[in-house]
């Protein structure tokens, strides 16, 4: 429980670059801003973040899924990015978690 989102906090820290912005949205969920990225850099970013979890050194297996959703692309408000976000999210662990999905526009 408590372990796991703080060994997911360092990686998530670990894993974004110097000015993106990281917080814990709620329970297990978590929040990125990549400040001026593309979905392509996000996906990267964000495959490096899933990848390491999957390979860390932990007694219980964790694996992520991670929806990206860009401003302003996919909404142009806070809580419409949120959603669009949470929409990709869903989609990443209804194709059987693990993995990285893009809101497609």
């Amino acid at each position: 429980g408590d372990l796991a989102i703080e060994y997911l906090a360092e990686q998530i820290k670990l894993s974004i670059r110097h000015g993106d912005i990281a917080a814990r949205y709620g329970g297990d969920e978590f929040v990125v801003i990549l400040k001026g990225a593309k979905k392509q850099v996000a996906k990267s970013i964000a495959e490096r973040l899933r990848i390491s979890v999957l390979s860390g050194n932990q007694p219980v297996k964790i694996t992520i899924s991670i929806g990206i959703a860009e401003y302003p692309e996919d909404s142009k408000s806070s809580n419409g990015i949120i959603s669009s976000a949470d929409k990709a999210l869903y989609l990443a662990k209804v194709r059987g978690k693990n993995q990285v999905v893009l809101l497609s526009n």
